[in-house]
């Protein structure tokens, strides 16, 4: 028997501009795919712990049902970003390798960085994962872990501060188009 999942509103996600920026501007997203994206976003498993974990678990008819629209509505919407390279589709199972750009723990990280990075994260995500696993031990030491993202408070320090952050191009493994300043900002 498979499991139907409710649509999930409570809590909350991250969701840098630049990110936002680059989705419109190099994944070449309309207006309907970003809405359709950051609704998907909002239903992935946040949970580390989970086994689904970074995937959508809630079945096309269930959301549509939610959201008043037909099931081939959600399914075609699905499909389009996953022919854009943001979601994979194996076993009529979604995930979202991307997924990491809208924790809030990494959120001061990724706002730093520039379109070109953020497309090469987007393109790469397992590059994202290892830039955020170096950089997680390098401030281990000097950084509060979040044991639990919904019981923080306002004044808690979630992220690296700016002092600690600095983004150079050799993370990514490649060169980006010179200009702008040291991190490659215009």
């Amino acid at each position: 028997m498979k499991m139907k999942y409710e649509p999930n509103y409570k809590g909350y996600f991250y969701i840098n501009r630049a990110v936002l920026k680059v989705l419109i501007t190099k994944k070449q997203l309309s207006f309907s795919q970003l809405g359709s994206l950051i609704y998907f976003i909002s239903q992935i498993d946040f949970d580390k712990k989970h086994k689904n974990y970074s995937k959508l678990i809630r079945d096309d008819d269930v959301m549509a049902k939610s959201l008043g629209l037909s099931t081939s509505t959600i399914y075609k919407q699905r499909k389009e970003l996953a022919e854009k390279g943001l979601f994979a589709i194996n076993n009529n199972i979604t995930t979202f390798e991307s997924f990491f750009l809208f924790r809030i723990e990494y959120a001061s990280f990724f706002s730093k960085m520039n379109d070109e990075q953020l497309q090469h994260i987007f393109d790469n995500p397992q590059k994202g994962k290892e830039i955020i696993k170096v950089r997680s031990e390098k401030s281990h030491s000097n950084e509060p872990e979040i044991t639990d993202p919904f019981n923080l408070s306002s004044k808690e320090n979630v992220g690296l501060s700016d002092d600690d952050i600095e983004i150079n191009d050799d993370d990514f493994g490649i060169d980006f188009q010179e200009g702008g300043d040291e991190h490659g900002r215009e």
